[in-house]
């Protein structure tokens, strides 16, 4: 039961590593608040949509394996 936990906290610190390592190497960390913004918004909006194209194929997946069976 513990191990969704350490998965969503491997993928929030993950989160958080990369808008550290754009915001450092990036030299973002100076810049005003509307830029980043402007540039971080981008990048968690395409995490978001990775994520639900994960979870749509899964989903088609195992549709796909209650219909017709698996191995």
């Amino acid at each position: 039961w513990v191990w969704p936990f350490v998965k969503w906290g491997f993928i929030i610190l993950t989160v958080f590593k990369a808008s550290y390592i754009v915001l450092v190497f990036m030299h973002l960390g100076d810049e005003k608040k509307a830029l980043k913004y402007m540039i971080l918004i981008p990048y968690f909006l395409f995490i978001l949509y990775l994520i639900f194209i994960a979870l749509w194929e899964a989903l088609a997946v195992g549709d796909a394996w209650s219909t017709y069976g698996g191995a």
